[in-house]
């Protein structure tokens, strides 16, 4: 019987290597990314509080941050919240979900005050017992 051949390429050159992805936080500054968008619901312009209005294409929404601006001239002394917005740089995809995390929390920080506060009142239980009679 013949002999079989030896390779002479050793087994780890045949071994696929892991690519490692090493991802690090970049301290460089992102521009928003904004594109018309139409709202189903009553939106804020995040320049100058004013309410989008129309019936589509109301404003701009960021890509990246889902930041909300008006098309043009927002209200008070804000005449392009589009170009104001783009001159602040953009905190990425988080800051929506950061943003609402902070809003929750400050909702019950002033709920739990109010419940302290009539915690405190000494008729606040008849008050309650009257209502549901």
């Amino acid at each position: 019987p013949a002999a079989a051949k030896r390779s002479t390429t050793p087994i780890t050159s045949t071994i696929p290597k892991p690519r490692l992805k090493i991802f690090r936080e970049s301290t460089q500054e992102h521009a928003h990314s904004f594109y018309e968008h139409s709202y189903k619901a009553p939106t804020y312009c995040q320049i100058c509080n004013g309410l989008l209005v129309g019936l589509w294409s109301q404003g701009f929404r960021c890509k990246i941050c889902h930041m909300n601006v008006h098309r043009g001239e927002g209200i008070g002394d804000h005449h392009d919240c589009k170009g104001e917005a783009i001159l602040t740089p953009c905190p990425g995809p988080d800051a929506e979900k950061d943003q609402r995390r902070e809003e929750e929390s400050a909702k019950l920080g002033d709920v739990i005050a109010q419940i302290r506060e009539l915690a405190n009142n000494p008729n606040f239980i008849k008050e309650v017992t009257d209502q549901l009679d």
